[in-house]
């Protein structure tokens, strides 16, 4: 059984899911990208559809992204799929 905050979040990411997809790197993180150690490991908890994990993941910061909610999850990793198809292309 799923706990409540997972259901709540799952909830919210499934009925509002392009408000949370559309959403752009944390400034509190761009701002301070050259505190990062270049290719390093990040951690992105809480991560939610993970927009800074993705932006990071992009400019070669590893990037582990967990969240409680599955749905969030799911939205992060097809989001991901996308952008890397795009720059494939």
């Amino acid at each position: 059984m799923s706990h409540p905050d997972a259901l709540r979040w799952d909830d919210r990411y499934t009925r509002e899911a392009e408000r949370y997809t559309l959403r752009g790197p944390r400034h509190l993180v761009t701002s301070h990208l050259d505190q990062l150690p270049r290719g390093g490991l990040v951690l992105d908890a809480a991560c939610g559809t993970t927009s800074t994990g993705r932006y990071l993941a992009a400019r070669g910061w590893r990037v582990i992204a967990v969240d409680v909610s599955i749905a969030a999850l799911r939205l992060a990793s097809l989001k991901a799929c996308t952008e890397r198809s795009r720059s494939v292309q």
